[in-house]
């Protein structure tokens, strides 16, 4: 019924951990890039970009948390912390995750409809036709 899913989940482990690593790699380098597009330091700019250097297949090392402890308090304050829930800043944030989520959830699902669609169109309409 979810052809993209199940291919997905059918993926080798080390697959899957190289994805992983490429999307949290890309991420903190485009935190870099933030960083860099909000007037910080070359040495701030330069720490997140090395951070991005040192992530392991699967980021077992949790490098993506390291990056976020430096580059959050670069953006929003030397006091700043993700998960406060009186913070305006974090719930903005939040705000903007959850829509994001919703967005990639809902192409997800179109995607998926579409895939289902097309497989009945082809069992009922005959190939010559």
């Amino acid at each position: 019924m979810f052809p993209n899913i199940n291919k997905q989940l059918s993926l080798a482990s080390k697959t899957k951990n190289r994805i992983w690593s490429k999307i949290v790699m890309v991420k903190i380098r485009n935190q870099a890039k933030c960083v860099e597009q909000t007037g910080h330091s070359r040495n701030d700019v330069g720490l997140i970009q090395s951070i991005s250097s040192n992530i392991t297949e699967g980021d077992k090392h949790n490098v993506e948390a390291y990056a976020a402890r430096e580059y959050f308090p670069m953006m929003f304050g030397k006091n700043f912390k993700r998960g406060r829930f009186d913070d305006i800043i974090n719930a903005d944030l939040n705000y903007g995750y959850a829509f994001l989520r919703a967005l990639i959830r809902r192409e997800v699902q179109s995607q998926n409809t579409r895939d289902r669609l097309i497989e009945i169109l082809r069992n009922e309409i005959p190939a010559a036709g």
